[in-house]
């Protein structure tokens, strides 16, 4: 499970990035045989308020390569219910999130 909130936290916070310095990024994470790749597509760019950006929007693919850790991830699934491996085949997300003052993101994806 701490993995999935690591590459969730990965995902939230390149989104972040992609969405401040471009319309389009393609970003990734390697961890331990772990990788994962999201093209991030900005459908808005949000509002200024201070230093806090909201409504911030996008949507891409997502794709991952398990490696030595599918093992791992299959028991993870087992456990808990959530079809990690599945996920990990790949698919379709879109974002909506804030890009906070404090360094603090929040969003849905």
């Amino acid at each position: 499970m701490a993995a999935a909130v690591s590459l969730m936290g990965r995902v939230g916070g390149a989104l972040a990035v992609a969405s401040a310095s471009s319309r389009s990024a393609a970003h990734g994470a390697a961890s331990r045989g772990l990788s994962v790749t999201f093209p991030f597509t900005q459908t808005n760019p949000g509002r200024q308020h201070g230093g806090t950006t909201t409504g911030v929007e996008g949507h891409g693919p997502f794709s991952a390569t398990l490696g030595g850790r599918a093992s791992d991830l299959a028991l993870m699934a087992l456990a808990t219910g959530i079809p990690f491996t599945k996920i990990a085949r790949g698919g379709s997300y879109g974002a909506k999130f804030t890009i906070g003052a404090t360094g603090t993101n929040t969003g849905i994806v």
